[in-house]
């Protein structure tokens, strides 16, 4: 249920006749999500884990770019990394229908910490090579996918639909916070630290975010029905639901295609940085974090005014168009202050897209169904992984600069069709119960 807000009034104001009582607003105390203690504590947990994942992409990118000439070797890594939104986001979206989301979180948490003490002990003993790289991302991206729908469902479990979408921009802002801090301060670290030292780091951050989660309560119910269901059987439930809602076709048209072309500066930032601007690892995290500097602006607008956003699927083709067209100013960017200002814009757009993006699919979906629906929106994101792979390869082949460009301009193209296909994007998304 949503945290309930008091109402407070006046004394009755001192020289009027009949006495009455002038009803005042209660002091703002912050946004009303984080005033749950439960969701306190999970969105505190959320950024050591956002952070986590940050630091290491940061890491991770900056050792594949010390180990080899070939963009394509270093985009695997992003390939890897999303590879599981494709394979495994079905399976997470009913897993998180069908058992406690709280202990899903937890889970992946102590598996996430598991997993980077091995890489860690590789790095330590120096023995650490670019496929074991490359498997530590393929288990941190399942790991990752199979708690976002879980945590996301639980987030709004915990204040209700009507604080949906200031809830999810909290959840991006904390997000936001991450990459700028997490990304500086690993490129920073790396000039004078090993690697080996920040995949350390990202065990003890497991820890702690298992300390912020122990205890909270379930806000689970047992759903027997869905539970003796085949796997298979719910899932395809969820693709047959998505199918009769035009405007979920809708957005995941948009997502599929903003994942594919529209994201290609996130994998391409390391190429760019080492190719195209030729800098060191602190120039590299300032460049990834850069589209945070300006998520922070659509972040606090979305709190402010969230709850009166009535036509979030607008917001979202709005936000996958406008990333497609500063991508293409960005392929043209060979001074860095320029390619570090772009990004600060694209990340205004990236902000509202990911937001827009799951309000769209949350609003339009009853509880019962929000873990299949998820899976099936994470399905759609597994297109960004692909992308790795074919603007790797065309960058060997013509040039990370005209790769990314041609790619830009090919989503644009598409977005403007679904645009004009689907009038559904453009009025307000009906709520499902």
């Amino acid at each position: 249920m949503p945290f309930p807000m008091t109402q407070t009034a006046t004394a009755p104001h001192e020289g009027s006749a009949k006495g009455v009582r002038h009803a005042t607003r209660p002091p703002w105390r912050g946004p009303r999500s984080l005033q749950h203690p439960a969701f306190r504590r999970v969105w505190l947990a959320t950024l050591l884990s956002f952070s986590s994942r940050f630091i290491e992409m940061t890491v991770t990118a900056w050792v594949l770019v010390e180990r080899t000439d070939s963009p394509l070797a270093i985009t695997l890594a992003g390939f890897f990394r999303y590879l599981p939104f494709l394979i495994a986001g079905p399976f997470v979206g009913v897993i998180a229908d069908r058992y406690p989301r709280i202990r899903i979180v937890r889970i992946s948490e102590i598996a996430t910490a598991m997993s980077a003490a091995v890489v860690a002990t590789l790095a330590f003993m120096d023995l650490l090579q670019v496929w074991h790289i490359y498997i530590f991302v393929l288990a941190a991206g399942t790991l990752w996918t199979t708690a976002m729908p879980a945590r996301r469902a639980y987030m709004i479990g915990v204040v209700g639909k009507r604080n949906m979408t200031p809830a999810l921009a909290l959840d991006m802002i904390g997000w936001t916070i991450s990459n700028i801090v997490a990304s500086n301060a690993a490129g920073s670290i790396l000039r004078v630290l090993e690697p080996a030292w920040l995949y350390l780091w990202l065990v003890c951050s497991s820890m702690f975010s298992l300390v912020l989660l122990r205890g909270l309560p379930v806000f689970w119910k047992r759903q027997a029905d869905s539970e003796r269901e085949p796997m298979l059987q719910s899932i395809a439930e969820g693709f047959k639901y998505v199918g009769r809602r035009r405007i979920l076709v809708a957005a995941v048209a948009v997502v599929a295609v903003t994942n594919f072309t529209g994201f290609i500066f996130e994998l391409a930032t390391p190429v760019f940085a080492k190719d195209v601007l030729h800098s060191d690892s602190r120039g590299l995290g300032l460049l990834i974090s850069a589209p945070s500097f300006g998520a922070l602006v659509t972040g606090t607008i979305l709190i402010v005014i969230g709850t009166r956003m009535n036509r979030p699927a607008l917001g979202l083709i709005i936000a996958g168009t406008a990333q497609h067209i500063l991508t293409i100013f960005w392929s043209y960017a060979t001074w860095f202050p320029a390619s570090f200002g772009v990004l600060v814009v694209i990340g205004l757009f990236t902000f509202a897209f990911g937001t827009m993006n799951t309000a769209t699919f949350m609003v339009a979906t009853p509880d019962n169904m929000r873990g299949r629906v998820q899976g099936v929106q994470l399905f759609v994101i597994g297109t960004f992984p692909v992308s790795g792979l074919v603007v790797g390869a065309l960058a060997n082949v013509i040039g990370p600069q005209e790769a990314v460009r041609w790619m830009a301009v090919g989503g644009l193209a598409a977005m403007l069709l679904i645009w004009v296909a689907f009038p559904e994007l453009r009025r307000p998304v009906k709520t499902e119960v």
